[in-house]
């Protein structure tokens, strides 16, 4: 018997399956790493080698995606891109 859970994930005697087909309960850690990208992202302040402050925009599994000079392309580049910022800590 299949169940379908919310997001569309079925499950079968307890087992989660994503819409893939894998169980995300037993991911590797490169698929845990993997999930969500690329629009799972995290903005960080950085300095380049010049002095120069910017923002990068980081995958979910901390690859450089994109930089930016300011909040405000930060933000216009997530929302053209359709990109969803995660909080960390």
């Amino acid at each position: 018997m299949t169940r379908t859970g919310r997001n569309g994930a079925a499950g079968y005697n307890g087992v989660v399956m994503s819409n893939s087909g894998v169980d995300i309960r037993n991911l590797s850690d490169e698929q845990f790493r993997s999930l969500g990208l690329p629009s799972l992202v995290y903005i960080r302040r950085g300095v380049l080698d010049e002095g120069q402050e910017v923002f990068a925009i980081h995958a979910a599994n901390g690859e450089i995606m994109g930089i930016a000079d300011d909040t405000e392309s930060v933000v216009s580049a997530l929302e053209e891109h359709s990109m969803v910022p995660m909080t960390i800590h």
